[in-house]
């Protein structure tokens, strides 16, 4: 085993987040603790034990953003392993596509509507941009479907 091995966690933590769509718009946050801090990524956080991953993206992006989203699926699965600390983390993370439910309140200098072009001159979180166009195509693909 190596040393990095010997340093990871016995098992991934599993993560939600949710690329909410307001037009074109979709919605960042910038982080504020590790790791990433400082780095603009998706709503979202761990999900806890017996909570569907549904339920889990609604109560994260609320606690976080304030805002109640409409959920249309699962538009991406990204494993992020980061050593950077110096403790290593091993996160397993659904992307959903979502829409907001009401209008959307962004006061909050931690959260931003981009679009998604701009996101490649933003310092972001891994894949960030990768999850993003997913879960654009992914409701444009629902759209099309109704």
């Amino acid at each position: 085993m190596s040393a990095a091995a010997q340093n990871v966690p016995p098992l991934p933590v599993l993560g939600v987040s949710a690329a909410i769509f307001d037009g074109d718009r979709v919605l960042l946050l910038r982080r504020e603790g590790a790791p990433y801090a400082g780095c603009w990524s998706l709503p979202g956080g761990k999900v806890e034990p017996g909570e569907r991953l549904a339920e889990a993206v609604r109560r994260e992006v609320l606690e976080e953003t304030g805002i109640s989203i409409d959920v249309a699926g699962i538009a991406d699965i990204i494993e992020v392993i980061d050593d950077s600390d110096g403790t290593s983390d091993h996160f397993v993370i659904m992307v959903f596509a979502a829409e907001p439910d009401s209008s959307a309140r962004t006061d909050d200098a931690l959260l931003r509507w981009t679009m998604p072009a701009e996101i490649e001159t933003l310092e972001t979180t891994p894949q960030l941009g990768q999850s993003v166009e997913r879960a654009r195509a992914f409701l444009r693909d629902a759209l099309v479907a109704q």
